[in-house]
């Protein structure tokens, strides 16, 4: 279309301009009522519709900003209508010489050698008089500058403190002979990007605020700088900050920025503020684990803030946090964030720990004592861990049986001083999960939990299941065995078990290995008919007669047996009694 003339984009959902082509001949141009926010855009008009003349952007964001009307009249030099106001010659004039240069006597006006009143130099509290009314160096005190500056040169190794704001400053240049400047400020200028500071190494404190600088550069030599204000700019990442351990305040807020990794180095970090950026996921919050001193951050105005419990979670993972997005953290918040999010296997912890994320490499993860209640990364990648072959959860806070993801591959799984108390079955319908559901199980131990009977374990469903951990629980009847005659080890001690049934272990035929120690255990009745068995452990129970030894001669297979701390261990002839039952007995353990 070059030869139009008139294009009317009003009250659409428009929000950059870098498609509209080039349009030539274009005298009016209507975009009001959009979602224009970037003064680039401005820029992007002028190459798109350089003759322009009557430009319309009311009602869109970009409206708002600081300097909009006259950066889009210093970029539109044919602009006689913007917004339905006229342009005057006058205003016009102004907006195409509103920069600056750093002079000499520009540095010798707003330099000082020594600090003034916090008031007037520092965060939220520069003074908003333009820098041109404000009164000259040598009005201010006798003890600042040489009056006049002087000409020996002297006065550049004075300054201490530089105060640029709203100056249309486009470059920062000719600060190299600073060399003891302490404190510089160059808010509310044009600048692009952070050059010129390498040689001001004593620097502590840096703002750079409302500026127009996309990255963050420049700055590894200022190693003495503790605050670095760099809000309402264009950075989209944090990057360049290795050599400022020094650091204790850093303010990115108002940026693009995505993410939160750079920060790692910045061991002396007491507060950050980037509320008011692009970071999405709250998992980004983890980056900041490693900064020791942290206790004050502001993150609010971000996508990730939108997420519920979002609060709590960050409260939770930043155990010295003190401020929270300008409201303080009391015990009542890190209380609910704990019983929250205290826990959770988060994908993040689950890396952590890992020290990758390739998932389908590992064969054997160890998470115990982690105090996991949760296995939420688990579920989420169960997948990807589809050759893990051992799992350990011992020494955690599982209190559902049911909560194990499926993992096709595995063959032992550990869950030792826990709190579960039975093994659901699963649903009939719905996704596969639980123990029940682990049909490659060879091992799985369960001691020192909460369970009072075997059968709500469900273990019979486990048709590979080999060995079988129950020590240290609340059982006092051996049921629900039946139907897995593979199993070869069973452990039982520490329960409460005062006899056996005649159908509680009958149908072990493959088992090698049966301990029942410390359970208060008074007759041997039903130990019989286990051809295979070779281990047998009895030990501190209340076994006190003979004749209860007698009922072990249906253990053909019985090579060790621990009886001690039994009463019938104290007999004389308890010894001749075995040898004579069990022939292929080699071990009697005995002694008190």
């Amino acid at each position: 279309m070059p030869n139009l003339e008139r294009l009317e984009l009003g009250f659409n959902l428009i929000k950059r301009i870098e498609g509209l082509g080039h349009l030539p001949k274009v005298r009016h141009l209507e975009l009001n009522n959009n979602l224009i926010y970037r003064l680039d855009d401005a820029s992007a008009l002028q190459k798109c519709v350089p003759k322009v003349q009557e430009l319309n952007l009311h009602n869109n964001a970009v409206c708002e900003l600081k300097g909009y009307r006259t950066h889009v009249l210093r970029k539109l030099n044919e602009l006689t209508v913007l917004d339905g106001i006229t342009v005057e010659t006058g205003e016009r004039e102004s907006a195409s010489d509103t920069s600056r240069s750093i002079t000499v006597d520009l540095l010798k006006t707003h330099g000082h050698s020594r600090r003034r009143p916090v008031s007037s130099f520092g965060r939220g509290a520069r003074s908003q008089e333009h820098p041109e009314t404000q009164s000259s160096i040598e009005a201010r005190s006798p003890n600042d500058l040489v009056r006049g500056g002087g000409d020996d040169g002297r006065w550049w190794d004075e300054i201490e403190e530089l105060d640029l704001d709203h100056f249309h400053l486009r470059k920062l240049h000719d600060l190299e002979r600073l060399v003891h400047l302490r404190r510089a400020s160059f808010c509310n200028n044009e600048l692009m990007r952070i050059e010129g500071l390498e040689n001001c190494v004593h620097l502590q404190e840096l703002s750079l605020e409302d500026n127009k600088i996309t990255k963050l550069e420049n700055v590894d030599a200022l190693v003495r700088l503790t605050k670095l204000e760099l809000g309402k700019n264009r950075i989209t990442r944090i990057e360049g900050l290795e050599t400022l351990t020094a650091l204790t305040q850093l303010s990115l807020e108002d940026n693009e920025i995505s993410s939160l990794t750079g920060l790692s180095s910045l061991t002396s970090l007491m507060e950050l503020y980037i509320g008011n950026n692009r970071i999405a996921e709250l998992k980004e919050v983890q980056q900041l684990r490693t900064l020791p001193k942290l206790i004050i951050l502001d993150i609010s105005g971000n996508e990730l803030c939108r997420t519920t419990d979002s609060r709590s979670y960050v409260i939770f993972h930043l155990r010295k946090l003190k401020v929270l997005d300008g409201i303080g953290i009391d015990l009542r918040e890190m209380n609910i964030a704990k019983e929250r999010f205290a826990g959770r296997l988060t994908q993040e912890a689950l890396v952590e720990r890992l020290g990758h994320s390739y998932f389908e490499h590992v064969l054997e993860l160890d998470l115990s004592r982690s105090k996991i209640r949760e296995l939420e990364a688990l579920h989420a990648y169960a997948p990807s861990f589809c050759n893990m072959r051992e799992l350990n959860l011992d020494l955690n806070l599982i209190a559902d049986g049911g909560a194990i993801p499926f993992l096709p591959a595995l063959t032992v799984l550990r869950l030792n001083h826990n709190q579960i108390s039975t093994i659901p079955l699963p649903p009939a319908s719905g996704s596969w999960k639980g123990i029940i559901c682990l049909a490659a199980l060879e091992v799985l131990q369960l001691g020192f939990n909460q369970i009072v009977d075997i059968p709500s374990l469900h273990v019979n469903r486990l048709p590979n299941l080999k060995v079988l951990h129950l020590q240290g629980n609340e059982i006092t009847r051996v049921e629900g065995l039946t139907d897995m005659p593979q199993l070869r080890e069973l452990i039982l001690d520490r329960n409460k078990i005062k006899a056996l049934d005649a159908q509680s272990i009958s149908s072990l035929s493959s088992l090698r290995e049966l301990r029942i120690e410390e359970n208060g255990l008074r007759t041997l009745e039903y130990v019989a008919n286990l051809p295979h068995l070779t281990t047998l452990a009895i030990g501190t129970n209340r076994i006190a007669d003979i004749p209860e030894l007698e009922k072990l001669d249906g253990l053909p297979s019985l090579q060790h047996l621990a009886l001690a701390n039994n009463g019938v261990a104290r007999k004389q002839l308890y010894r001749p009694t075995l040898v004579r039952q069990l022939p292929s007995l080699r071990l009697i353990y005995a002694r008190e």
